[in-house]
Formats: C-alpha cells, structure tokens, sequence
C-alpha cells in the first residue's frame, strides 16, 4: 500500500457509514492493487482463482469503472455524513429535515460545476442521473407519507415544553386526530406538561423524547392521569416513526 494511503477497507453492505471511505481506500490504493492482482496471476496455480484475478483485474483497468468508483465516492461522502448526522438520538424532525435540504442543495450544487463539457455525452448523463437520484432518495425520505404528521406532534409537545405559540401545530393534531383529543382538555394538559417540564428537566436543555420522557416517568400513576390526554400524544410520538416505515415497506 501507498505510504500515505489508508488501508483497503472491507465493503460490507450492513455498514453504511463507511461506504465513502471503502472507496476512497480503493482509489487511494489503486495501483498498489492493480500490482497485486498482477502479482497474484503469476503466484497462484489454483485456476478458478486465477480467473477470478483476472477477472477483476480487467474491471479494474477500464475507464468506466474507475469513473463509477470515483463518483460514487463523491456523491457517498455527502449522504454518509447525512446519515451519520440523522442517527443523533435527540435530533428534532425539523432539523432533520433542514439538514437533508442542506446535503440536496450541496449535492446539487456539485453536479454542474463538475465535468461542465469534457466527458463524453453517456458519462455526462450518467453523471448527471447519479446525482439526480441521490437528491430524489434524500428527498423522499422526507416527502414520505406520515412524516408531516410525525413533524407536527412532535412540535407540538417540543414547543408546548418551552411555552412557545403552538397554534398551528395544534390545529393540525386535532383535525388529524379528531376523535382522540378534546382540543380545550388537550391546551390545558400542554400548560400541565410546561409546568412539569421545567421542573423535571434543566433549564439549558432542549426538549427531545428522552426529555419529556424522563418529566413523564417522574409522575406517579395518579399524576399521569392528570396528563391523560398528554401521555396518549407522547404514546403516539414515540410509535409514529415504526408506522411510517410500515407504510413505505
């Protein structure tokens, strides 16, 4: 390997945040590897495996590999730090959403600045269509049924936390859930819950489902029925995400 190369690391498809940097250890070592598989040709006597050598070799060697290795190492930098970024336990849907709107406007703004007239016109389309693609999945994930209303029940409980104005997104829970929640009964238990909030939780600390989880298990089993209404939304909240993903599978 090249002294200043990483090592080439394993492509396993269950470890999706290191797809980029597989790649990059493929590029970074691409003639060190290219010389082994000529070493290994002329050390091996098994046949099969020779083949298999050559084989890979021969991909190798072709432009049209090398240019799908090096731009899927481009586009898979981005998505990766994306993917890695949604994983953050207390991350808001909102800024969930904010922060993949970012990665399409940086990926977007990647593909014209890139290879503008030089490329053939078939490497130039596919260029162009790997990265519309990548922009349309990021998209879809937030354009999915379920997610607006994922987004606004957890504004609702997030905002009613910190006393912020939550008319809009209470309108919509109510006329979502229309025959789960008394919209009077469910303003007054939101005041309930600020109360609890800032007695329970620091004040520094942003609401999360961690957070108004912990204000929520500190009530006895008399107290939560004070917050009936409260607790069958935070119920809701937490289960929302698992029935998202049972209407896309």
């Amino acid at each position: 390997m090249g002294s200043d190369a990483p090592g080439v690391r394993t492509l396993c498809p269950t470890r999706w945040t290191v797809r980029a940097e597989s790649l990059y250890s493929i590029l970074a070592n691409y003639d060190h590897i290219l010389l082994l598989w000529e070493t290994g040709v002329h050390e091996t006597s098994n046949t099969e495996m020779k083949a298999r050598i050559l084989g890979v070799r021969s991909q190798m060697q072709s432009f049209n590999f090398l240019f799908c290795i090096v731009l899927s190492e481009m586009i898979l930098r981005h998505t990766d730090k994306l993917s890695k970024t949604l994983q953050q336990p207390n991350l808001s849907s909102i800024e969930g959403h904010d922060i993949a709107m970012l990665t399409v406007k940086t990926v977007e703004g990647i593909a014209p600045a890139e290879f503008a007239t030089s490329p053939k016109d078939e490497y130039r389309r596919v260029f162009f269509e790997c990265f519309d693609l990548a922009v349309m999945s990021i998209r879809s994930r937030f354009d999915q049924k379920g997610f607006k209303t994922f987004s606004n029940v957890e504004q609702l409980l997030f905002k009613a936390c910190k006393g912020q104005n939550y008319e809009e997104e209470l309108d919509f829970v109510c006329n979502f859930f229309t025959n789960d929640f008394n919209k009077i009964e469910l303003v007054a238990e939101l005041l309930t819950l600020r109360t609890l909030y800032g007695t329970e939780v620091a004040a520094d600390e942003k609401p999360s489902v961690n957070s108004i989880k912990t204000a929520l298990l500190a009530l006895s089993t008399m107290q939560r029925k004070l917050l009936g209404a409260v607790v069958r939304l935070f119920q809701l909240f937490v289960t929302l995400p698992q029935a998202i993903i049972q209407c896309i599978a």
